[in-house]
This record gives structure tokens, sequence and C-alpha cells, in this order.
């Protein structure tokens, strides 16, 4: 599966104006996007490709109300289009991360899942950069596509 990320990478280039786009020695390749820091990486086993993002930092004052909306945002995907948030305890850095399976994932839908996820990415960091209150919910979390969600 490593030749269809490489390949990804390549459309994505020359989408972008990249032409020698590729990963890392890693199988990861950095991308910013306006303000918006994109990591592209390959899985270990080569069958998924991880896109994530930093968006913000939890904040000392008001972290438990930017928390509690971001597990707001996390159940059945309602404000995360399809991704999930993870905060690193050891810095505090809050990243939104999603995985793809690379099987199927072609140029139209990477490029469509790319750009919802820097749109999205984007709408977080803004978002987070903002005073929390123990009363926001739902109302205050960036829209995310309405794909995602329970099935059934």
């Amino acid at each position: 599966m490593k030749h269809n990320f490489d390949n990804l990478l390549s459309d994505l280039g020359a989408e972008i104006g990249i032409p020698e786009l590729c990963a890392d020695e890693a199988n990861v390749c950095n991308l910013l996007f306006d303000e918006v820091a994109v990591s592209l990486e390959l899985s270990e086993d080569g069958e998924a490709l991880y896109i994530s993002s930093l968006v913000g930092q939890v904040r000392q004052d008001g972290g438990a109300a930017q928390l509690a909306a971001l597990l707001d945002a996390n159940f059945l995907f309602s404000g995360t289009g399809g991704a999930t948030f993870g905060v690193d305890k050891a810095s505090g850095s809050i990243v939104l991360a999603r995985s793809e399976r690379l099987s199927g994932l072609g140029k139209p839908l990477f490029l469509s899942v790319l750009e919802e996820f820097v749109d999205l990415a984007e709408a977080w960091q803004k978002r987070l950069a903002q005073p929390f209150e123990m009363d926001e919910g739902q109302a205050e979390a960036p829209e995310a596509p309405q794909d995602y969600g329970a099935r059934v």
C-alpha cells in the first residue's frame, strides 16, 4: 500500500503546485495550509493513512470547559467530521486526527477528505483560541460534515 500512499502524495503535490511532494524515510509528509499544519503518515502495517493536526493547547484557565467541548464534539463524531480529538498529557497539545483505509482511497476522495480535515482543523484552532466557560456546549463547536454519526 506504500505505492498507493506515494501516488496520493504525488496527486496532492500536482494539485497544490509541489510536483516533487513525497514522504520522508519515516513515511510522513508534513504540510502547511495557511495556518494549519497537517501531518500525513502511513501506518506501520501500510494499510492506513493517518491525518493529524495540532489545533491548540489545553488551557490553564477554563480547561475543564474546553475539554468538555472536545468530548462533546467527539461524541458520535458530531463536531469532528469523522476525526477524533486527543490530548498529549506531557505537553497539553490538542490534536485532531483521522484514519483512512488506503484500499479504495483514490485521488478525488483523498482530496475531499483532506480539504474537509483542513477546514475543520482551522475552525477548531480558532475556536480553541477563544475563552471557554463551563456552560458552553455543542452550539459552540465548529460545524462538521453531516455524513458522520450514528448509523442504523
